[in-house]
C-alpha cells in the first residue's frame, strides 16, 4: 500500500483530498497526448499513467471503505428523521448523480407534475377552442329570448270609445 502513496508522491497518512489533488497533477503531467510527437515518450507516459490510475483507484476505494467503517453508527429505531416529501436520498446511484450535476430523480418530480398539469390545462383549452362549448356549460347567454305576451282582456279605457 505504501507503494501507491509513493507513486502519487503523497505521505502515507495523506487525506483523500490531497491524494485526489496529487492524482490530478500527475495526470496533467504524464498524459500521453502531451507526447504526441515522440512515440518512445508517449509509450513511457502511457505506462506511467496506468500506474498512477491504479494507485489512485486503490487509495480512493481504500479511503472510502475506511470512511464507511469509521462512520457514526446508524440512529436508533426510535429516532425519526424527516426526509421531507420525497423520502431519503438515493446513495446507490452516485455516478448518475454526478453526471446530472448532483441532482437526483426526486429533485425533478415537482417539475414533472407541474409540466403534466400545464399540459392538461393546455389540452382542455384547446379542446374548448376547437370543439366549442361542452354540453355541461351553464352560461345564460345560450337561453332563448323572452316571449312577449299579448293580453286579450278588455281594459277599462278601451270601452269608453
Amino acid at each position: 500500500m505504501r507503494r501507491y502513496y509513493e507513486i502519487l508522491g503523497v505521505e502515507y497518512d495523506a487525506p483523500l483530498s490531497e491524494v485526489r489533488r496529487a492524482y490530478r497533477d500527475l495526470v496533467m503531467v504524464w498524459h500521453p497526448d502531451r507526447f504526441a510527437g515522440n512515440e518512445r515518450l508517449q509509450k513511457a507516459a502511457t505506462e506511467k499513467l496506468i500506474a498512477i490510475n491504479e494507485a489512485y483507484r486503490f487509495l480512493r476505494s481504500h479511503a472510502l471503505d475506511s470512511e464507511a467503517t469509521a462512520s457514526d453508527p446508524p440512529p436508533a429505531a426510535d429516532d425519526t428523521i424527516d426526509w421531507g416529501r420525497f423520502g431519503p436520498p438515493n446513495r446507490a446511484n452516485e455516478a448518475s448523480q454526478t453526471a446530472h450535476k448532483g441532482r437526483n430523480r426526486a429533485s425533478y418530480r415537482p417539475w414533472f407534475f407541474f409540466g403534466l398539469l400545464l399540459f392538461l390545462a393546455a389540452a382542455v383549452i384547446l379542446a374548448t377552442v376547437f370543439f366549442g362549448r361542452s354540453k355541461y356549460d351553464t352560461r345564460t347567454s345560450a337561453l332563448p329570448a323572452p316571449v312577449q305576451t299579448v293580453s286579450t282582456q278588455a281594459t277599462p279605457d278601451s270601452s269608453k270609445q
